[in-house]
């Protein structure tokens, strides 16, 4: 019942009925949290967890209300506080071994906090913001990450058969099985998902953004104009927030040792390093660009975490962003595509490469047009030969090894199955390309480029139809 009412929320059309449902909710969010909630099979039906999502739909529902009754805002702002006063009353909690799952519930809920906040954080003017992360970073004291570690690390590494216990180790394994593994690292990760998208809104605004992530936006078609009179105390306040987050990884901390644990760090980098670069956007006087292509170049250089596709694609996106103030690092970044495309195509990393394809179409668009061609030479050469490494060598470019944002990649072209994953990239970068420059000239020398015959099945029939027409000699 209580769920059904909270997604009723964003259809109240009147003032007196959202008054009303939100009287009602307000106080099962405070107590959310600290929810008695019985074993029952039912719940298994509730993902990921009861309090996570209790929570999550609570808070939802609160400041849907709130964004279609402003006068309502005010009220709800005060709930919102309560629950974190709690949060942050329950972060100094010593605990005990008696009351150790006591503890779990505050957690889930706090996530389904998180969540929720992140997906409706345009509710907040910019310097409520600036407060509602400022209350959740008192909850994220070290004493708190601490309980959080210890307490799912007691429940997953327990062998006990006790009947109170297996429904905790139900839902670890859920939430792991999700790729969300309970722990620390998870409510960092969760937290900077929050400040990245609060700090995009101070880029663009809400209707901009469309529910892209910025870096998508400010790479389309579409105007963004940041908003350079923020306040500077604000800018600098989430500047040591993003700060903290990669230097957490970059340092490493004793909750970031194991590979899930590594992967969940990574998410949360390419989350901070997006906070960080809107903040430089904003202003550069305050955010230090140096700094943040220095973080980018060790992430490029580093196997491990540009093999992470949410990182690899955050840090592409970025030096592609990054590479039209500076044009003398741009036919270096250019020649790193072209290697990336090459070397990282694989079954295991197409999405990285397609993002590597869709960085080079965007940095060629501001670039002279025998860049472009050249650029489309180069990999027509490679799609037509039967061994891409050795045809990329032909064309001299910069080795990898020798970039200063090469990467540990190395090339999967040898057998005939490997070939093909390099043609496809390949072929969906050239109509990235083609597709973004739209001059005919270069659709002409793409289509009438003497490809190898293997491709031709993948093709480009059909895929240069919708903007251009197909000539005789393709």
């Amino acid at each position: 019942m209580l769920l059904a009412l909270c997604n009723a929320a964003p259809l109240l059309q009147t003032h007196e009925s959202a008054e009303r449902l939100r009287r009602q909710l307000s106080p099962y969010l405070v107590e959310s949290s600290s929810q008695k909630l019985s074993p029952s099979p039912f719940f298994r039906d509730i993902e990921p967890s009861p309090w996570e999502c209790l929570t999550s739909h609570l808070t939802s529902a609160l400041l849907s209300l709130g964004l279609k009754f402003p006068s309502l805002r005010e009220k709800i702002i005060n709930t919102i506080h309560t629950y974190l006063d709690n949060a942050v009353a329950s972060s100094a909690t010593e605990l005990d071994e008696d009351d150790v799952l006591a503890f779990a519930p505050l957690v889930l809920s706090f996530l389904g906090f998180l969540d929720s906040c992140a997906k409706h954080v345009n509710f907040w003017f910019s310097d409520e913001r600036v407060s509602l992360i400022s209350q959740i970073r008192d909850v994220l004291s070290e004493n708190y990450l601490s309980n959080v570690e210890a307490v799912f690390a007691a429940v997953r590494n327990s062998d006990s058969q006790e009947a109170y216990l297996k429904p905790w180790k139900a839902h670890v394994r859920r939430y792991s099985t999700a790729g969300k593994p309970l722990g620390a690292m998870l409510i960092q990760r969760e937290y900077m998902k929050l400040v990245a998208a609060a700090t995009s809104l101070m880029v663009v605004e809400e209707p901009v953004l469309q529910g892209q992530e910025i870096l998508d936006t400010i790479m389309s078609d579409r105007e963004v104009s940041a908003n350079t009179e923020e306040d500077p105390s604000t800018i600098e306040f989430f500047v040591e927030v993003a700060s903290e987050g990669i230097a957490l990884i970059e340092e490493g901390v004793e909750y970031a040792r194991s590979e899930w644990q590594q992967q969940l760090g990574f998410s949360m980098k390419a989350l901070a390093l997006v906070t960080y670069s809107n903040c430089l956007f904003l202003n550069e006087n305050i955010a230090d660009l140096e700094q943040l292509l220095k973080w980018l170049a060790a992430t490029m250089s580093d196997g491990a975490q540009i093999s992470h596709e949410e990182l690899a694609s955050t840090v592409l996106k970025l030096l592609s962003i990054l590479s039209n103030n500076d044009p003398q690092s741009t036919p270096n970044f250019v020649s790193t595509l072209h290697k990336f495309i090459v070397e990282g195509s694989g079954p295991t990393n197409q999405i990285t490469v397609r993002v590597a394809g869709k960085c080079l179409a965007y940095v060629l668009k501001f670039l002279p047009q025998d860049v472009t061609i050249t650029t489309l030479n180069t990999l027509g050469h490679v799609l037509s030969s039967s061994n891409p490494e050795r045809a990329l060598k032909a064309e001299r470019l910069q080795p990898f090894d020798q970039l200063t944002m090469g990467s540990s990649l190395s090339l999967t072209s040898s057998g005939e199955e490997d070939r093909q994953y390099v043609y496809s990239s390949i072929i969906e970068t050239i109509v990235k390309i083609v597709d973004s420059c739209k001059d005919d000239k270069v659709c002409t020398l793409i289509t009438t480029h003497d490809t190898h015959p293997n491709v031709l099945t993948k093709g480009l029939d059909g895929l240069f139809r919708p903007t251009y027409p197909r000539t005789k000699t393709q």
